[in-house]
Protein backbone atom coordinates (compact mmCIF):
# COMPACT_ATOMS: atom_id res chain seq x y z
CA UNK A 1 0.00 0.00 0.00
CA UNK A 2 1.52 3.60 -1.02
CA UNK A 3 2.93 5.44 1.89
CA UNK A 4 2.12 7.96 3.89
CA UNK A 5 4.82 10.76 3.13
CA UNK A 6 5.92 13.22 5.67
CA UNK A 7 8.65 16.04 5.47
CA UNK A 8 9.58 17.84 8.06
CA UNK A 9 10.83 21.60 6.49
CA UNK A 10 10.72 24.39 9.99
CA UNK A 11 10.23 27.44 8.51
CA UNK A 12 13.06 28.70 11.71
CA UNK A 13 15.63 26.88 9.01
CA UNK A 14 14.58 30.14 6.68
CA UNK A 15 15.88 32.01 9.54
CA UNK A 16 19.30 30.96 9.10
CA UNK A 17 19.67 27.31 10.61
CA UNK A 18 20.86 25.24 8.29
CA UNK A 19 19.44 22.16 7.67
CA UNK A 20 21.68 19.81 8.96
CA UNK A 21 21.63 21.49 12.17
CA UNK A 22 17.20 21.02 12.25
CA UNK A 23 17.96 17.61 12.10
CA UNK A 24 17.04 15.05 9.49
CA UNK A 25 14.66 16.46 6.77
CA UNK A 26 13.11 13.65 4.82
CA UNK A 27 11.68 10.18 5.76
CA UNK A 28 10.86 8.53 3.27
CA UNK A 29 13.21 7.73 0.19
CA UNK A 30 10.31 9.65 -2.34
CA UNK A 31 11.53 12.85 -1.15
CA UNK A 32 14.67 14.79 -3.10
CA UNK A 33 17.36 17.34 -1.54
CA UNK A 34 17.20 20.94 -3.14
CA UNK A 35 19.08 20.79 -6.95
CA UNK A 36 19.53 23.95 -8.40
CA UNK A 37 19.26 24.83 -11.81
CA UNK A 38 21.16 26.69 -14.26
CA UNK A 39 18.95 29.81 -13.60
CA UNK A 40 20.01 29.57 -9.84
CA UNK A 41 16.62 28.48 -8.46
CA UNK A 42 16.80 25.48 -6.58
CA UNK A 43 13.72 22.86 -6.12
CA UNK A 44 12.84 20.02 -4.27
CA UNK A 45 10.18 17.25 -5.59
CA UNK A 46 7.62 16.30 -2.51
CA UNK A 47 5.48 14.04 -3.77
CA UNK A 48 4.23 13.02 -7.17
CA UNK A 49 4.32 13.16 -10.92
CA UNK A 50 4.72 16.86 -12.12
CA UNK A 51 4.77 15.42 -16.08
CA UNK A 52 1.43 13.02 -15.52
CA UNK A 53 -1.43 14.88 -17.25
CA UNK A 54 -3.69 14.01 -14.67
CA UNK A 55 -1.95 13.42 -11.77
CA UNK A 56 -1.39 15.73 -8.26
CA UNK A 57 2.49 16.53 -7.58
CA UNK A 58 3.85 18.92 -5.01
CA UNK A 59 7.37 20.97 -5.06
CA UNK A 60 9.07 23.57 -3.50
CA UNK A 61 11.17 26.28 -5.32
CA UNK A 62 13.81 28.49 -3.82
CA UNK A 63 14.77 32.02 -5.49
CA UNK A 64 17.69 33.29 -3.41
CA UNK A 65 18.34 37.08 -3.03
CA UNK A 66 19.06 38.11 -6.26
CA UNK A 67 17.66 35.33 -8.62
CA UNK A 68 14.63 36.08 -10.19
CA UNK A 69 14.26 39.49 -8.90
CA UNK A 70 14.94 41.24 -12.45
CA UNK A 71 11.36 42.19 -13.37
CA UNK A 72 13.18 43.52 -16.65
CA UNK A 73 13.94 39.93 -17.92
CA UNK A 74 10.24 38.26 -16.97
CA UNK A 75 8.76 36.54 -19.66
CA UNK A 76 5.28 35.55 -20.54
CA UNK A 77 5.15 31.67 -20.30
CA UNK A 78 2.04 29.12 -19.75
CA UNK A 79 1.06 25.37 -18.06
CA UNK A 80 -0.43 22.68 -19.37
CA UNK A 81 -1.58 21.96 -15.59
CA UNK A 82 -3.25 24.18 -13.08
CA UNK A 83 -0.84 25.35 -10.17
CA UNK A 84 -1.73 26.68 -6.86
CA UNK A 85 1.04 28.67 -5.22
CA UNK A 86 1.93 29.11 -1.48
CA UNK A 87 4.20 31.62 -0.49
CA UNK A 88 6.49 30.30 2.05
CA UNK A 89 9.14 33.17 2.30
CA UNK A 90 9.42 36.44 0.48
CA UNK A 91 7.41 38.15 -2.17
CA UNK A 92 5.95 36.66 -5.30
CA UNK A 93 4.45 39.21 -7.79
CA UNK A 94 2.71 37.40 -10.26
CA UNK A 95 0.64 39.11 -13.53
CA UNK A 96 -1.43 37.56 -16.16
CA UNK A 97 -1.70 38.81 -19.71
CA UNK A 98 -0.05 38.10 -22.54
CA UNK A 99 2.51 40.70 -22.40
CA UNK A 100 3.75 42.10 -19.08
CA UNK A 101 2.06 44.76 -17.64
CA UNK A 102 4.04 45.91 -14.30
CA UNK A 103 1.33 48.02 -12.97
CA UNK A 104 -1.13 45.03 -13.28
CA UNK A 105 1.06 42.31 -11.11
CA UNK A 106 0.17 41.50 -7.72
CA UNK A 107 2.66 40.82 -4.88
CA UNK A 108 1.89 38.22 -2.68
CA UNK A 109 3.90 37.58 0.40
CA UNK A 110 4.22 35.03 3.46
CA UNK A 111 1.07 32.89 3.38
CA UNK A 112 -0.08 34.34 0.57
CA UNK A 113 -2.13 31.82 -2.15
CA UNK A 114 -2.35 32.67 -6.24
CA UNK A 115 -3.55 29.79 -8.76
CA UNK A 116 -1.79 30.03 -12.05
CA UNK A 117 -4.85 27.82 -14.06
CA UNK A 118 -4.17 25.74 -16.82
CA UNK A 119 -2.80 27.36 -20.30
CA UNK A 120 -3.38 30.78 -19.07
CA UNK A 121 -0.11 33.25 -19.85
CA UNK A 122 1.33 34.89 -16.56
CA UNK A 123 4.77 36.21 -15.80
CA UNK A 124 6.70 36.36 -12.54
CA UNK A 125 8.94 37.64 -10.31
CA UNK A 126 10.87 37.89 -6.75
CA UNK A 127 11.74 40.24 -4.38
CA UNK A 128 14.22 39.35 -2.07
CA UNK A 129 15.02 35.42 -0.85
CA UNK A 130 11.49 33.82 -1.68
CA UNK A 131 10.29 30.32 -1.27
CA UNK A 132 7.34 28.99 -2.99
CA UNK A 133 5.01 25.49 -2.63
CA UNK A 134 3.46 24.33 -5.61
CA UNK A 135 0.43 22.00 -5.77
CA UNK A 136 0.03 21.28 -9.45
CA UNK A 137 -2.49 19.50 -11.08
CA UNK A 138 -1.07 17.93 -14.36
CA UNK A 139 2.13 19.52 -16.28
CA UNK A 140 3.98 21.79 -14.55
CA UNK A 141 6.72 22.18 -17.13
CA UNK A 142 7.03 25.87 -18.12
CA UNK A 143 6.44 27.04 -21.78
CA UNK A 144 6.90 30.14 -23.66
CA UNK A 145 3.57 31.69 -24.72
CA UNK A 146 3.78 32.36 -28.35
CA UNK A 147 3.70 35.42 -30.07
CA UNK A 148 1.88 35.52 -33.19
CA UNK A 149 3.08 37.37 -36.41
CA UNK A 150 -0.04 39.98 -37.84
CA UNK A 151 -0.29 40.15 -41.56
CA UNK A 152 1.11 43.39 -43.24
CA UNK A 153 -2.52 45.62 -43.27
CA UNK A 154 -4.33 43.29 -40.84
CA UNK A 155 -6.51 45.24 -38.55
CA UNK A 156 -5.70 45.75 -35.06
CA UNK A 157 -6.67 43.20 -32.18
CA UNK A 158 -9.03 44.54 -30.02
CA UNK A 159 -7.75 44.89 -26.54
CA UNK A 160 -8.74 41.60 -24.40
CA UNK A 161 -11.71 42.87 -21.89
CA UNK A 162 -10.84 43.92 -18.95
CA UNK A 163 -10.63 41.53 -16.19
CA UNK A 164 -13.26 41.97 -13.28
CA UNK A 165 -12.26 39.30 -11.05
CA UNK A 166 -11.71 40.62 -7.32
CA UNK A 167 -8.52 39.72 -5.46
CA UNK A 168 -8.38 39.41 -2.18
CA UNK A 169 -5.06 41.09 -0.68
CA UNK A 170 -2.35 38.42 -0.59
CA UNK A 171 -5.08 36.24 -2.29
CA UNK A 172 -6.51 35.09 0.87
CA UNK A 173 -10.22 34.98 1.71
CA UNK A 174 -12.02 36.38 4.47
CA UNK A 175 -12.09 33.09 7.26
CA UNK A 176 -15.98 31.29 7.78
CA UNK A 177 -16.51 30.21 11.56
CA UNK A 178 -17.33 26.77 12.03
CA UNK A 179 -19.87 25.20 14.66
CA UNK A 180 -16.88 23.73 17.02
CA UNK A 181 -15.15 27.47 17.14
CA UNK A 182 -12.61 26.82 14.47
CA UNK A 183 -12.33 28.00 10.87
CA UNK A 184 -12.21 27.29 7.35
CA UNK A 185 -11.24 29.69 4.41
CA UNK A 186 -11.67 28.24 0.95
CA UNK A 187 -9.04 29.31 -1.26
CA UNK A 188 -9.93 27.58 -4.70
CA UNK A 189 -12.68 25.33 -5.82
CA UNK A 190 -16.10 24.78 -6.31
CA UNK A 191 -18.55 24.58 -3.30
CA UNK A 192 -19.20 21.07 -4.11
CA UNK A 193 -16.10 20.57 -6.32
CA UNK A 194 -16.10 18.23 -9.46
CA UNK A 195 -14.64 14.86 -9.02
CA UNK A 196 -11.09 16.34 -10.82
CA UNK A 197 -11.13 19.59 -9.51
CA UNK A 198 -7.71 21.01 -7.67
CA UNK A 199 -9.04 22.58 -4.42
CA UNK A 200 -7.28 23.98 -1.66
CA UNK A 201 -8.29 25.11 2.00
CA UNK A 202 -6.76 26.35 5.23
CA UNK A 203 -8.40 25.28 8.87
CA UNK A 204 -7.83 27.50 11.47
CA UNK A 205 -7.96 26.57 15.49
CA UNK A 206 -7.77 29.36 17.94
CA UNK A 207 -5.58 29.15 20.99
CA UNK A 208 -9.10 28.20 23.01
CA UNK A 209 -10.15 25.92 21.12
CA UNK A 210 -7.05 23.20 21.07
CA UNK A 211 -7.08 24.23 25.00
CA UNK A 212 -10.30 22.26 25.16
CA UNK A 213 -9.23 18.98 26.08
CA UNK A 214 -12.19 17.52 26.14
CA UNK A 215 -11.96 17.21 22.57
CA UNK A 216 -11.20 13.65 21.54
CA UNK A 217 -8.62 12.66 18.49
CA UNK A 218 -10.01 13.12 14.98
CA UNK A 219 -9.58 9.47 13.75
CA UNK A 220 -11.30 9.10 10.24
CA UNK A 221 -10.25 8.61 7.02
CA UNK A 222 -10.92 10.09 2.86
CA UNK A 223 -11.76 8.99 -0.12
CA UNK A 224 -9.36 11.12 -1.71
CA UNK A 225 -5.06 12.11 -1.18
CA UNK A 226 -4.66 14.97 0.76
CA UNK A 227 -1.72 17.09 0.97
CA UNK A 228 -1.30 19.01 4.62
CA UNK A 229 1.29 22.17 4.75
CA UNK A 230 1.20 23.42 8.39
CA UNK A 231 1.56 27.14 8.49
CA UNK A 232 1.05 28.31 12.45
CA UNK A 233 1.30 25.60 15.46
CA UNK A 234 1.93 21.93 16.01
CA UNK A 235 0.01 19.23 14.14
CA UNK A 236 -0.06 15.56 15.45
CA UNK A 237 -0.20 12.85 13.19
CA UNK A 238 -0.62 9.36 12.80
CA UNK A 239 -1.73 6.51 10.56
CA UNK A 240 -2.88 3.15 12.12
CA UNK A 241 -5.50 0.55 12.39
CA UNK A 242 -6.76 2.30 15.70
CA UNK A 243 -5.66 5.20 17.43
CA UNK A 244 -2.31 5.01 19.09
CA UNK A 245 -0.69 8.14 20.05
CA UNK A 246 2.67 7.26 20.47
CA UNK A 247 2.88 6.41 16.78
CA UNK A 248 2.05 10.29 15.89
CA UNK A 249 4.55 12.59 14.89
CA UNK A 250 4.31 16.34 15.97
CA UNK A 251 5.21 18.58 12.90
CA UNK A 252 5.86 22.25 12.91
CA UNK A 253 5.07 25.46 10.78
CA UNK A 254 6.65 24.37 6.97
CA UNK A 255 5.77 20.79 7.72
CA UNK A 256 4.41 18.78 4.32
CA UNK A 257 2.59 15.44 4.74
CA UNK A 258 0.42 13.75 2.23
CA UNK A 259 -1.71 11.65 3.46
CA UNK A 260 -3.23 8.72 0.65
CA UNK A 261 -6.82 8.08 0.25
CA UNK A 262 -8.52 5.67 2.20
CA UNK A 263 -5.28 5.64 4.91
CA UNK A 264 -6.64 5.82 8.26
CA UNK A 265 -5.41 8.24 10.03
CA UNK A 266 -5.87 10.48 13.37
CA UNK A 267 -4.40 13.67 14.66
CA UNK A 268 -4.28 15.97 17.05
CA UNK A 269 -3.22 19.74 17.89
CA UNK A 270 -1.48 21.43 21.09
CA UNK A 271 -2.24 24.55 23.09
CA UNK A 272 -2.51 27.15 21.19
CA UNK A 273 -3.22 28.62 17.59
CA UNK A 274 -3.04 26.37 14.68
CA UNK A 275 -3.32 26.92 11.31
CA UNK A 276 -2.51 24.60 8.12
CA UNK A 277 -3.69 24.42 4.18
CA UNK A 278 -4.91 21.22 2.39
CA UNK A 279 -4.97 20.42 -1.36
CA UNK A 280 -6.56 17.88 -2.61
CA UNK A 281 -8.20 17.22 -5.47
CA UNK A 282 -12.03 16.61 -5.75
CA UNK A 283 -14.09 16.13 -2.27
CA UNK A 284 -12.20 14.59 0.01
CA UNK A 285 -15.10 13.64 2.23
CA UNK A 286 -14.60 12.26 5.89
CA UNK A 287 -15.79 9.17 7.01
CA UNK A 288 -15.59 8.82 11.36
CA UNK A 289 -14.10 5.94 12.74
CA UNK A 290 -14.17 4.48 16.42
CA UNK A 291 -10.87 4.85 17.87
CA UNK A 292 -11.16 1.47 19.86
CA UNK A 293 -12.22 -0.32 16.39
CA UNK A 294 -10.98 1.19 13.24
CA UNK A 295 -14.25 0.67 11.87
CA UNK A 296 -17.10 3.70 11.23
CA UNK A 297 -19.08 3.82 14.38
CA UNK A 298 -22.42 1.74 14.28
CA UNK A 299 -25.83 3.60 14.40
CA UNK A 300 -27.61 2.54 17.16
CA UNK A 301 -31.35 1.97 16.74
Amino acid sequence: MKRVLLCSMILAVHAGVSYAQAGPLFVASAFSDWKTGPDGVARMNLVGDSTSPTGLSAFRLRYPAGVGSDSSKAVVHFHMGTEQILVLKGTYVVGFGDSVDYAAARAYTAEGFVVIPSGRPHYHWTRGETEIHVEALGPSTTRPWPRIQRPIGAPPLQPPPVDSTYVWPNGLPEWTIGGGGGARMNLAGNRPPSTTELIAYRSHRPARVNADTTIRVIYHYHFGTEHITILKGTFYFGIGDKVDRSQARAYGPGSFIENPSGTKHFEWFTAGETVYQVNAVGNLGAIPLDPETGQPPVARP
